[in-house]
């Protein structure tokens, strides 16, 4: 590795990196390149487009959900079972408690699920096993 190419891998740039070597081995093997201009344009352009698919996912599985919007969906969930809270409240009957008890239940159980589905290749207890299944897939085409 050169310097640069160094502190690029160490900065996470691994796939960056071999996109470079690809294309200098490219570059090595074409006799003339600098006078094939149109191939090695189109071959910069194909190398170019995957590392924007790459830099897509990466960024999407580093910006999850926003701080901000997660606060306003719960003030906002928080608003709603409030305003069912107080209406069921002003009825005369006993049912209403066991609806705002099932109404609640139900309003906080989907925002527990949405939470959970926020990031569903972490981690977590109830994420999916992304790994196992790479695996047995490998071990089934292989």
């Amino acid at each position: 590795l050169q310097a640069d190419e160094d502190g690029r891998a160490r900065e996470g740039g691994q796939a960056f990196t071999i996109q470079h070597w690809a294309l200098r081995v490219v570059r090595d093997c074409v006799d003339n390149w600098l006078e094939r201009d149109d191939m090695m344009s189109q071959f910069h352009d194909k190398v170019y487009g995957i590392r924007d698919c790459q830099a897509d996912v990466t960024n999407k599985l580093n910006m999850p959900m926003p701080f901000q919007y997660f606060h306003l969906m719960t003030f906002m969930l928080v608003f709603t079972l409030l305003l069912w809270a107080y209406s069921l409240a002003c009825m005369d009957t006993y049912f209403a408690v066991i609806s705002c008890f099932l109404i609640l239940l139900i309003f906080i159980g989907f925002r527990e699920l949405c939470t959970s589905l926020a990031n569903p290749f972490g981690t977590d207890d109830v994420d999916f096993p992304i790994n196992l299944w790479l695996c047995e897939l490998v071990w089934r085409v292989g």
